[in-house]
């Protein structure tokens, strides 16, 4: 008689972010993406006026969501 195997099936993870881990990695990038500017020395309004903007809104929205706490 032949034996049958079981075929295990390996499980892809699944990721699945929390909305606070969403805003940590947002807010780091962020960072990052104007150290980069720094160091490059990009003097654009443009550059800058969206990277304060995006830092803004990081910052109201991790104390938003604690104040709901």
């Amino acid at each position: 008689m032949a034996t049958k195997r079981k075929q295990r099936r390996r499980s892809k993870p699944h990721w699945h972010l929390t909305s606070r881990e969403c805003q940590v990695i947002v807010f780091v990038t962020t960072l990052v993406v104007a150290g980069i500017a720094l160091i490059l020395r990009i003097n654009d309004p443009v550059v800058w006026g969206f990277l304060g903007t995006a830092i803004g809104i990081a910052i109201g929205r991790a104390t938003q969501s604690n104040s709901n706490r």
